[in-house]
């Protein structure tokens, strides 16, 4: 019974508070309300774009360390790879043709920039043939090797077995009876048709033309001709 008539007091007491409110009060309070609950999500979205900016500055921050490190991996590997010197390029010719410093004569050496690839271009005589070479500037690996125009860049290769040109002169002097002294206009030059290689010799002696081909890896005399000059 109690709880009853304390009830209705206190329900008695808020209706004369309310009612002695006035209606910019009530306005008040309602708008109070409003921004309590709006309260939140403003908050919420002001933290999430603060969030989206961190985390863009972050991204940002690590494409630039990314980019600085490959930079300073590729200046690494710049530093590291050295170009070879002219003489360690002009060794490896030498060694790989098998041919003496001194013997050699008609030297020349270039370093070539070709699309990106670096290398050293050599040309040289020795014994009346015509060496080229090209050596890597970095590895010092042989691009290219040529002898009197045939590939002689791997060891096994048969041109490293041809006859030399002072070897099928004398197969052709021999063949026409004569001595080195007793002719004169000599040429020899090596010819490659469908992978056969020959050298075909010309020379005169008195007025006579003699004209060889001979075998480049046999010496076998392929053809021979001569005529006198009227």
């Amino acid at each position: 019974m109690a709880k009853r008539i304390l009830s209705a007091v206190i329900l008695s007491v808020l209706v004369l508070l309310l009612s002695a409110c006035s209606p910019e009060t009530l306005g008040s309070l309602n708008d109070l309300s409003k921004d309590s609950s709006s309260s939140q999500p403003v908050n919420s979205v002001e933290q999430g774009i603060k969030e989206n900016s961190d985390t863009g500055k972050s991204s940002s921050e690590n494409s630039k360390t990314e980019s600085v490190k490959s930079e300073q991996s590729s200046a690494n590997r710049q530093t590291d790879n050295k170009i070879i010197s002219k003489d360690k390029a002009k060794s490896i010719a030498f060694k790989h043709a098998g041919v003496k410093s001194a013997d050699v004569y008609d030297f020349e050496i270039d370093l070539d920039r070709d699309y990106g690839e670096v290398s050293y271009e050599i040309e040289f005589r020795s014994a009346k043939i015509e060496y080229e070479y090209d050596i890597h500037a970095y590895s010092g690996e042989i691009l290219k090797a040529e002898k009197d125009g045939l590939d002689i860049r791997n060891k096994s290769d048969s041109a490293e077995s041809l006859k030399t040109r002072d070897e099928v002169k004398n197969i052709a002097l021999n063949h026409a009876g004569l001595k080195a002294d007793k002719v004169y206009d000599l040429e020899i030059e090596l010819d490659r048709d469908n992978g056969k290689e020959t050298y075909e010799i010309e020379f005169k002696s008195g007025r006579t033309e003699y004209k060889y081909d001979i075998d480049a890896k046999t010496g076998k005399i392929l053809k021979s001709h001569k005529e006198i000059d009227d």
